[in-house]
């Protein structure tokens, strides 16, 4: 079995992949040593402040990438292998049957 890695292809594919990293590493030791002090943060330990901001930097980059990496139903039919424009990912054959 071989593994191989895959490493984006556009800009785009390159800035979610930068977000991505960068707010997993904002939510590892060394930068958690750093927020860990005994002050308070819009009412709450900094500690805590940190964690909401890990949060929301997690959805915003899930949203970018779903955003900036999107991809159009016909292109993903193409990328599919059907041949056809508009096809259905992962469609299989071309059977007689309805879709409904």
């Amino acid at each position: 079995m071989s593994s191989s890695l895959v490493v984006p292809t556009s800009l785009r594919g390159w800035l979610v992949l930068a977000a991505s990293v960068a707010v997993f590493a904002a939510g590892i030791w060394p930068v958690i040593a750093l927020v860990n002090q005994a002050r308070l943060v819009l009412g709450l330990p900094a500690l805590v402040a940190w964690s909401y901001l890990i949060l929301v930097g997690c959805t915003l980059t899930m949203l970018l990438g779903n955003r900036l990496l999107h991809r159009r139903q016909d292109e993903a039919g193409e990328q599919a292998g059907n041949g056809e424009k508009g096809a259905r990912v992962g469609k299989v054959g071309k059977g007689g049957g309805s879709d409904e």
